[in-house]
């Protein structure tokens, strides 16, 4: 039963990413909304950032939700809440409007939606929670990938309205299918005796002491470094590369296959969150963005700094998987969505910073050389307090006296 329980929770947050994708395709509303809605790109710009803003807050909020509704509930909720969005800014294209329903009630309910895919597999009790984390956090990207060709397609053939409204429908229809499945999961909470079981085994389920040893603060840090980086470079990877880098790799741009190397990432981080300790987890990915960041400085050329930008896309990927499936080795199932609440704010608060930072730096300056310094130099600090943690760590548990078998 805990396979078919693990399969649903999969699947349910696959359908749930699949349909919340498209807040990361608003590049493709962009010009549309300008056009129809008379928008500024500073207007256009604020109501992705406030989106951003709000997806988080959503994350965020999904412990407290959970403690009141089923995760089959809350899935169909969120379905319908980032509907009533869509549809909002269908029936009125104003500049408040559109930050209402888009950048809030939109952004609210997909930030609910993406955490509540991933509390499912705690629910769930599986005996891969990292891949299962990777293959879920993955189909966010996929999904918006889907989206971006969907809506532009869409927009060029019917217009923004129809388009909104069928995206609308779209979405509540995923999430209600999601729902309906993850009412599998929900059905692990039902029988007393099974729950009473599980509770007499917990010290079997304890997790091992090698993803317990990161504390939650070091996590928050070392995703902070990473998302900073990952979210400047991906954000402005054409300003990175001259213009004749553009088309560099079999003919697609630097922004498609940097997309591509984010969704690889968190499958590959996903699968190896199993099988390697936190230590080279999070140690070797911050190395590996350093390094990036240092050729991007160099310019040496337009290959070596187009690999760079891929090679920071991966990591950015890598850790948006990892640093959920430690949290879900680390916690019980009640406390996964709380914890992860907090530490995903590293995230939020990295989106927030570090790509107006470095935009702000290219107008004072004319190049990034300053800010890329200033994010290698974040990671370093990163690296540096989770070796000091490791390290204090092996020093206190050599320190403890063994007990007799």
């Amino acid at each position: 039963m805990s396979f078919h329980r693990g399969f649903a929770g999969v699947l349910g947050g696959i359908l749930l990413n699949m349909a919340f994708g498209g807040l990361y395709a608003f590049s493709a509303l962009v010009p549309a909304l300008e056009g129809s809605a008379s928008l500024t790109r500073s207007d256009t710009g604020m109501m992705f950032a406030l989106s951003t803003t709000c997806f988080m807050t959503g994350v965020w909020a999904c412990g407290p939700l959970l403690k009141r509704w089923r995760a089959s509930t809350i899935a169909t909720g969120a379905g319908l809440g980032a509907a009533v969005g869509l549809l909002s800014c269908a029936w009125v294209q104003g500049a408040g409007v559109l930050i209402a329903g888009y950048s809030g009630i939109y952004g609210l309910s997909v930030g609910i939606g993406y955490a509540l895919s991933l509390a499912a597999l705690s629910k769930a009790r599986m005996k891969w929670p990292g891949a299962a984390a990777g293959i879920v956090v993955a189909s966010f990207a996929m999904g918006s990938v889907c989206w971006a060709q969907a809506l532009g397609t869409g927009i060029a053939s019917i217009g923004l309205s129809s388009t909104l409204v069928i995206s609308a429908l779209v979405v509540a229809s995923l999430a209600g299918v999601a729902g309906q499945i993850l009412k599998l999961v929900d059905s692990q909470d039902a029988p007393f005796a099974e729950t009473s079981e599980h509770r007499a085994q917990g010290a079997q389920e304890k997790p091992p002491v090698r993803h317990a040893a990161i504390s939650n603060g070091t996590l928050w840090l070392t995703f902070f470094s990473v998302a900073s980086a990952g979210l400047t470079v991906i954000g402005q990877s054409l300003q990175l590369l001259n213009s004749d880098s553009v088309y560099f790799f079999l003919g697609l741009s630097v922004v498609a296959v940097t997309g591509g190397m984010n969704g690889f990432g968190r499958l590959l981080g996903g699968f190896m969150a199993d099988r390697i300790s936190p230590a080279v987890l999070l140690g070797a990915p911050l190395l590996l963005t350093v390094a990036g960041l240092g050729v991007l400085f160099a310019r040496w050329n337009s290959g070596a700094s187009y690999g760079a930008i891929l090679i920071v896309a991966l990591v950015y990927g890598w850790y948006s998987a990892i640093v959920p499936a430690l949290v879900m080795k680390g916690t019980g199932q009640q406390e996964f969505s709380k914890v992860y609440g907090k530490i995903f704010t590293a995230w939020g608060l990295a989106g927030l910073i570090a790509p107006w930072f470095s935009g702000w730096v290219f107008s004072q300056r004319g190049s990034y050389d300053l800010a890329l310094v200033a994010l290698a130099l974040l990671n370093l600090l990163a690296l540096s307090v989770l070796l000091f943690e490791l390290a204090k760590c092996s020093l206190t548990d050599t320190a403890r006296p063994k007990q007799p078998a």
